[in-house]
């Protein structure tokens, strides 16, 4: 925890802070160099901090000389004219000694270094990204967003970008950790627009430091301390895939430059293939199950990573990958709920299935809980509608006028759009919990999900996709910013609130700037010039042209152990530990024995010859393990069409 004071360092005063080995301090003077710094307040936020004094006092009446430990926050009054220094060091005394001499440097020099590294930087994007011929608006929203991302890289672990420097609702919660640590999910879509501006050196800086940060079995965590010390420990697949996609696109813009990423991206493949295709968590770092979104990501990353391995884990990771693609809407898309008929569709993409759905239909049905934190009502699977399958087009696993598609953009734009002065922006799913209560009151733990502008872009490439513009779409983006060009987590939905700040399609108390919703405005941007979404791989689109894949092999994975496989494929069996597979046909005949063998992404794995089986036949597999023979697992699949 912090601790906060006014204090004074030979002679002259500082605010100061300190947390462990960590200190910073801040001292300041006028034009004259005299001491600039006068009353001071150290405060608890959410309580005595000086944001809380001026919102009661409208001015500055509490002088606390110490505060904390806790989440403390520092207040100094200042003269009208002042220079201002921010010292950091292994203590406060440290750190004040930085400050104070860093105000015996020229403020104008030190400035005009500044503004001249920042020119160099912005030329050099300008040269390597090309010219850009966004009217003027859109152009300083775009120079506006890659500033962002730039200012979001840390100084002391390069490559380390926290998800937004601002805290959702700050000023009325105190929360440890808020938007201030690193999630990689976030890292890499930064990653991915800054080497489109320009950045390759940042975006390889970033690919290091996951590197650096992943963990022996292949996965990351769910967010963690720049330093890479884990803050919360769920498990997302995505975030596990987006790594694999950065170093793939690296590869594509020929900028790895060195960074080797191989034993990485194999590292992480086989953790997605031990694990997957069920994610403990959606990207919204809610519910478990089969999600649209992490499965594109997913798949992208099986076909985007084979580059990098070698020939026995290359040949199972684009199985999976087939595999998956072909059993997407057997796992996600519903044709019979109440919805097929009020939207008279043929069928929809529904936002997350249950694990059991791999095993049973039905599952689809289960009343699966919802994060939704302003109602304890479960809400049935096929009932819940999100945004996130548009992955599916921008990665190029489905046309943008499939069918299936096109009927969930219909129920998704009922459902979730919000037309503002802006342009339209959307919820991410329909029960969220996560903003404002019904009268604008502060997320606290419990509220209503607000819409987000990043979906905005994601709609946008999806009009990309499907052959229209997707400049709408940035002009409603850049509309939803603040005065400063900040772009917001999410915007105001309902009628306005004036005495809360709240207006349609304006800024909420949520993060802002959000720097994923900035690098969302860069790749929509860079989309647009380049004519296709510009993150998605390669491999990917020449792999499946937006079409469901027709695989050569079903898979079963003991984590995934799905009832059915693919009349025409041979079926791999894949398992964690060695063992032996006992096979036959239509519950007769005698067991055929098969022994594992070592395959790729330190699976073991043994085929069964089913190539020539009939639709509706089944097979019997018994799966031996040594050395509790008699534990033996059963399962009955059946060929099947893909429907």
């Amino acid at each position: 925890d912090n601790v906060a004071a006014c204090g004074v360092h030979y002679g002259r005063r500082v605010l100061w802070a300190e947390q462990g080995p960590f200190g910073l301090a801040l001292a300041a003077v006028d034009p004259e160099h005299r001491e600039a710094l006068g009353r001071c307040s150290a405060g608890y936020v959410g309580f005595t901090d000086g944001w809380q004094d001026f919102a009661k006092h409208g001015a500055m009446t509490w002088q606390y000389e110490r505060a904390g430990p806790g989440n403390v926050a520092l207040l100094g009054e200042l003269r009208r004219r002042s220079v201002l220094a921010l010292g950091f060091g292994p203590s406060r005394t440290a750190a004040a000694t930085l400050a104070a001499s860093a105000l015996q440097q020229s403020f104008a020099r030190v400035r005009q270094t500044h503004i001249d590294r920042w020119r160099q930087w912005h030329g050099a994007c300008d040269t390597r990204a090309g010219a850009h011929d966004l009217p003027a608006a859109l152009a300083e929203q775009f120079q506006t967003s890659r500033m962002v991302l730039l200012c979001h890289q840390d100084k002391v672990y390069p490559g380390a970008m926290v998800a937004s420097l601002s805290v959702p609702w700050g000023n009325t919660r105190d929360e440890r950790g808020g938007y201030h640590l690193v999630w990689p999910r976030d890292l890499v879509e930064c990653a991915g627009a800054l080497l489109g501006v320009g950045g390759a050196h940042e975006a390889r800086d970033v690919l290091r430091y996951l590197i650096a940060t992943q963990h022996a079995d292949g996965h990351w965590n769910q967010n963690q301390w720049l330093g890479g010390t884990p803050f919360w420990r769920g498990v997302q697949l995505d975030e596990t895939a987006f790594p694999v996609l950065l170093a793939a696109l690296l590869h594509e813009h020929g900028a790895l430059d060195g960074v080797e990423p191989r034993e990485m991206v194999r590292l992480a493949l086989s953790f997605i293939a031990r694990t997957g295709p069920v994610s403990d968590q959606d990207r919204w770092e809610e519910d478990r199950g089969v999600n649209t979104f992490t499965l594109a990501v997913v798949i992208a990353a099986l076909v985007a990573g084979a580059s990098f391995l070698d020939a026995a884990d290359r040949e199972l990771a684009l199985e999976l990958a087939d595999d998956w693609n072909a059993r997407i809407e057997t796992w996600t898309v519903s044709t019979r709920s109440s919805l097929v008929d009020e939207f008279a569709v043929p069928g929809y993409y529904f936002r997350v299935a249950p694990a059991e759905a791999l095993l049973n239909e039905e599952a689809r049905q289960s009343s699966l809980p919802i994060k939704n934190r302003t109602q304890d009502a479960a809400v049935p699977a096929e009932q819940q509608i999100a945004t996130d399958f548009l992955q599916l087009v921008r990665f190029a696993l489905r046309q943008a006028d499939d069918p299936i598609v096109s009927a969930t953009v219909k129920i998704a734009d009922a459902r979730l759009k919000v037309a503002t002065p802006a342009g339209p922006v959307w919820h991410r799913y329909g029960g969220d919990g996560y903003g404002e209560h019904e009268d604008g009151a502060a997320f606290d733990g419990t509220g209503i999900g607000r819409a987000w502008p990043l979906l905005t872009g994601e709609r946008g490439h999806y009009e990309l996709c499907a052959g229209r513009s997707p400049r709408p779409f940035l002009e409603a983006m850049a509309g939803m910013a603040n005065s400063n060009r900040m772009l917001p987590e999410q915007v105001w939905d309902a009628e306005p609130i004036p005495e809360r700040g709240l207006a349609l399609g304006r800024p909420t108390g949520s993060a802002m700037p959000l720097a994923w919703a900035h690098a969302e405005f860069l790749k929509l941007a860079l989309s647009e010039r380049l004519g296709r979404p510009y993150d998605c791989p390669e491999a990917l689109r020449e792999r499946y042209l937006g079409r469901r894949a027709s695989p050569r092999v079903s898979v079963w994975c003991e984590q995934a152990p799905v009832r059915t496989f693919v009349v025409g494929t041979e079926l791999r069996v894949c398992l964690h530990a060695p063992a032996k597979v006992l096979w036959r046909t239509e519950s007769a005949g005698a067991w055929q024995e098969i022994a594992t063998r070592l395959g790729g992404l330190d699976l073991h794995v043994a085929t069964v010859g089913t190539r020539q089986m009939p639709a509706g036949r089944s097979l019997q597999l018994k799966i031996v393990r040594e050395p509790r023979a008699e534990d033996a697992d059963e399962h009955t699949l059946v060929a099947s069409v893909l429907e």
